[in-house]
């Protein structure tokens, strides 16, 4: 995106869902940073899950699973 960064798309997703009152979808976050700052700053932003490269079938399928069951 060559505008916006995630944080910022998340944040646009979660007013879209607000102003419409639609539920909110998933939103899974993929970063290289391990620092718990990102993670905090992903909830902050809105995402649902927060998962760190490289990415694992493990992991991704823990955060998706939340999702789905």
């Amino acid at each position: 995106m060559p505008h916006k960064d995630g944080y910022e798309a998340c944040r646009d997703i979660r007013e879209w869902e607000e102003k419409h009152s639609y539920p909110k979808i998933p939103v899974i976050a993929l970063s290289a940073n391990v620092m718990s700052v990102v993670s905090d700053k992903c909830a902050a932003a809105g995402f649902s899950e927060y998962v760190t490269k490289p990415v694992d079938f493990i992991s991704l399928s823990k955060a998706m699973v939340k999702f789905f069951i």
